[in-house]
């Protein structure tokens, strides 16, 4: 997940920031793992939010209503089951001809 990479690449940026930081300079190491820990988590919050978005849309495009008669042609064209063609005009927002351009092109199968 880029979420998952972003927040490694910001724990890595902790440690290197603890690790050169020494013995000295207390005060100084303790800012900069404040600063590298807010990095930390603005990728994390930035991770959740593409997350929550991407659920949204998916959850959007599945109650999307589709018209009985366009899934009927899918099902006798392409010869799919009634649930298949519903998810494949779903995903093409309700375009029966990208739907069925889709599945040729093999984002169908």
């Amino acid at each position: 997940n880029i979420d998952q990479e972003a927040l490694a690449r910001a724990i890595s940026r902790l440690e290197l920031s603890s690790s050169a930081g020494g013995g000295g300079g207390g005060g100084q190491q303790q800012g900069g793992k404040e600063e590298t820990m807010s990095a930390a988590e603005k990728a994390w919050r930035e991770g959740r939010r593409r997350e929550r978005e991407e659920e949204r849309e998916k959850l959007g495009a599945m109650g999307m209503k589709v018209k009985g008669e366009d899934v009927g042609v899918l099902v006798r064209e392409l010869e799919v089951g009634k649930t298949k063609a519903g998810e494949m005009l779903r995903a093409e927002g309700g375009d029966v001809v990208r739907a069925m351009r889709a599945f040729v092109r093999g984002g169908g199968v």
